[in-house]
């Protein structure tokens, strides 16, 4: 069975849970059409057409949109980690989300998307900048992705330099054991 998943963690310390929601929320709905009341895009994320004369309609559907996901998005602590879930999250728009919310909050962030197991992207990224990313694996090409590591100096953003050391050169679903084991918790939610 293939595995998909998204994933942002940020360490807790000196974090508020309460602040990193809000922040969460933010950082998702700004990226989500149908959140920002942009009727045309929300449609055509829908698959239809942009139709001026459809767009009372558009807007029923945004708007029963908004109401099922404004709860979206929530936080667990885990480990000395803040971990980031909601349903919208995913293998598309794990950096594009974590890069918004990175611009919300002052710690770095590690996203994580995970595609058919075949397709492992990791990055760090601080104040709307990625810092390093590592992608890796077969189906890389088929997903528009280029293959690349991730240095030691990225990932000591995040880790400390002993646990940054570690995880430099480690690709794919090697990289994903050894981060959840620094971790202490799955980057999947379960």
């Amino acid at each position: 069975m293939s595995r998909k998943y998204a994933a942002v963690c940020v360490r807790a310390d000196g974090q508020e849970k309460e602040r990193l929601q809000e922040a969460w929320k933010e950082a998702l709905n700004a990226g989500d059409p149908a959140m920002t009341g942009d009727v045309v895009r929300f449609s055509e994320k829908m698959g239809a057409p942009a139709d001026k004369k459809q767009a009372a309609l558009m807007r029923l559907f945004a708007n029963a949109y908004r109401a099922a996901m404004a709860g979206g998005g929530h936080v667990l602590e885990r480990q000395g980690f803040f971990s980031f879930y909601d349903s919208r999250l995913s293998f598309e728009n794990v950096e594009s989300t974590a890069l918004r919310l990175s611009t919300r909050i002052d710690a770095p962030l590690l996203f994580a998307a995970v595609y058919d197991d075949d397709v492992y992207i990791f990055g760090i990224c601080e104040r709307g900048t990625v810092l390093g990313k590592s992608i890796a694996g077969e189906g890389c090409a088929s997903y528009g992705q280029q293959p690349q590591d991730m240095e030691a100096r990225a990932w000591a953003a995040f880790f400390s330099g002993g646990e940054a050391a570690v995880l430099a050169g480690l690709r794919g679903e090697a990289l994903e054991k050894k981060l959840e084991a620094l971790l202490g918790f799955a980057l999947e939610r379960r």
